[in-house]
């Protein structure tokens, strides 16, 4: 199975100078600008062929998933008619699953629903990669002119981010300028994350939290520099992950690469530990899985994976998903989704964690230093 691409948009570079990204519209940071100001100036739907196809399997997945995160659901559903069709379509796909649950979602009914997002064809096809071709969707969403739906959207996954950049080698102290940009989505990388190349397993808190930077500025110090990041108010309703494995062929991975990975997936994070800036008890907590297979010459397939608990979350149970509609119960805990990822071969892509308050005691990891060079 070929490994998914490496990691797709990406915060502002440390090494531009601070006039260039200082003061400018925190809209225009991140991947809510970037993907705002793609072109919709062809708005026929897409040509029949295997990219089509693909684009509306990916869909049929992508708004089951969405469709799951009952309150973005019910707040969608909530809003007076609009303007923009997209947002008239968006409805109509929730109220259809809501409906005829098993059903799949029909190309006809995407097609006419997700117009708009059937004309970033060419977007599209430059990717075939699943946590890129979902950042397209939710820009687009994002990029409504119903502030409404798109403020909706911004709750549910967006994300402030602010990075201090600072040098520790030989207690040099010195700082960059900080750095905030908006994103619907954080990156780990695989590589990283299991150890593959230092030989030292890492852990997701610990990628979100810290990065390495670009060498100190300081003439007499040009050691590489740490990054700490910041995580601002309002924070997200879900939290999205989108795992990158960069530098990893397809003869590299396998069951014993999925069998290392998915243990890594943390139950809880702890944002408060993770992010500094945060004031309160914060928590998210893994409730869906974005996956990907290698088809028979018919592209990826893609499916999901749902934890399941209407009344009381210790009784809830993992389920699974595809484009076809069709839902099975996996387990009670994440080692059933493990084992079942391992003989199905079917790659992790996105994370979801559910981000609430809480004043409950979380076991927390310890809070992740910044990064030194060796």
């Amino acid at each position: 199975m070929p490994p998914l691409p490496g990691p797709g948009p990406v915060p502002p570079d440390w090494g531009q100078p601070a006039q260039q990204w200082q003061g400018q519209d925190q809209q225009e940071q991140g991947i809510y600008g970037q993907l705002a100001s793609l072109s919709v100036s062809d708005d026929r739907p897409a040509d029949s062929g295997s990219r089509h196809e693909q684009v509306t399997h990916f869909l049929q997945v992508a708004m089951q998933m969405l469709w799951r995160f009952e309150g973005f659901r019910a707040q969608v559903c909530g809003l007076p008619p609009s303007s923009d069709p997209l947002v008239s379509g968006v409805q109509t796909i929730m109220v259809s699953i809501t409906e005829r649950q098993g059903s799949p979602l029909s190309s006809p009914l995407l097609h006419s629903a997700l117009h708009g997002v059937y004309a970033e064809q060419s977007r599209f096809d430059s990717i075939n990669d699943p946590c890129e071709a979902l950042e397209v969707v939710i820009g687009k969403f994002c990029a409504s002119t119903d502030r409404r739906f798109a403020g909706c959207v911004e709750q549910l996954f967006g994300m402030s981010i602010m990075e201090m950049c600072e040098c520790n080698y030989n207690g040099c102290g010195e700082m960059l300028e900080p750095m905030t940009y908006k994103q619907s989505a954080s990156f780990v990388s695989v590589p990283t994350l299991l150890g593959l190349q230092s030989g030292v397993p890492g852990t997701i808190a610990q990628q979100l939290a810290t990065a390495l930077g670009p060498n100190c500025p300081v003439p007499t110090c040009k050691k590489q520099m740490g990054i700490q990041r910041y995580l601002m108010q309002p924070v997200p309703q879900v939290m999205s992950i989108s795992f990158t494995y960069e530098g990893m062929g397809a003869t590299s991975f396998g069951g014993d690469i999925l069998g290392a990975l998915l243990p890594k997936a943390e139950m809880q994070l702890d944002l408060q530990q993770t992010y500094k800036g945060v004031s309160q008890p914060v928590v998210g907590s893994l409730i869906g899985m974005l996956v990907c297979a290698q088809g028979d010459g018919a592209g990826p397939r893609y499916s999901g994976f749902f934890y399941d608990a209407p009344f009381d979350p210790s009784e809830g149970h993992w389920s699974s998903f595809n484009a076809e509609a069709q839902s099975s119960v996996i387990g009670t805990d994440w080692s059933a989704v493990t084992t079942h990822c391992v003989q199905q071969q079917l790659q992790p892509a996105v994370l979801f964690y559910s981000v609430q308050l809480t004043s409950a005691a979380v076991p927390a990891p310890a809070q992740a230093p910044l990064p030194q060079p060796a």
